[in-house]
């Protein structure tokens, strides 16, 4: 069994950083996220994974990445934007996820337990074998999902946009829906 790449393997990673100019006017510069830049959005490279735990990543444009193992647990995602992210197997349990958009991301393997994942955009994301217990989906679009064989006991999912949605063999024991 293969471990998530490391660093050197993938492309440098994008990230948005806001910056002043020399009159002070605050600006946002796509900036790589690689090395020592990593502090660019609040995590540090251990052993060629990414590691931002406990960071706040608000609003943070990390579109098309490829973040695949990379532990960010209890982090504030709020409004980020994950759009395609490759984030397979990633670890963000805990996190607020609020609003964030993660629409067509690969989340295969990954760990979101206990997220608040309240009015995020999932559509059309995979989720196959995610850990989403105790996850807070309401209101959030899960249109076209793929959540096969994802453990879901205890999630929330009042409000949340279902349809199209693949639910196959996942473990939906205590789970809420309206």
């Amino acid at each position: 069994m293969a471990g998530p790449k490391r660093r050197r393997d993938r492309k440098p990673t994008k990230a948005i950083k806001k910056v002043k100019d020399p009159w002070g006017n605050e600006q946002q510069v796509k900036t790589t996220v690689s090395g020592a830049d990593a502090a660019v959005v609040g995590g540090r490279f251990i052993s060629g994974v990414f590691v931002a735990s406990n960071t706040k990543l608000v609003g943070v444009d990390l579109t098309d990445a490829d973040l695949r193992g990379c532990q960010m647990f209890l982090c504030d995602l709020r409004g980020a934007h994950l759009l395609g992210a490759n984030l397979e197997r990633v670890d963000v349990h805990g996190s607020d996820l609020r609003m964030c958009d993660l629409r067509d991301a690969q989340l295969d393997r990954a760990n979101l337990a206990e997220c608040d994942a309240r009015e995020a955009l999932f559509e059309g994301a995979s989720l196959r074998l995610c850990n989403l217990e105790k996850t807070d989906f309401r209101g959030a679009d899960l249109y076209g999902c793929v959540l096969c064989d994802a453990r879901v006991g205890r999630a929330r999912f009042e409000g949340a946009h279902l349809e199209e949605a693949d639910l196959s063999d996942a473990n939906l024991l205590g789970a809420t829906y309206d």
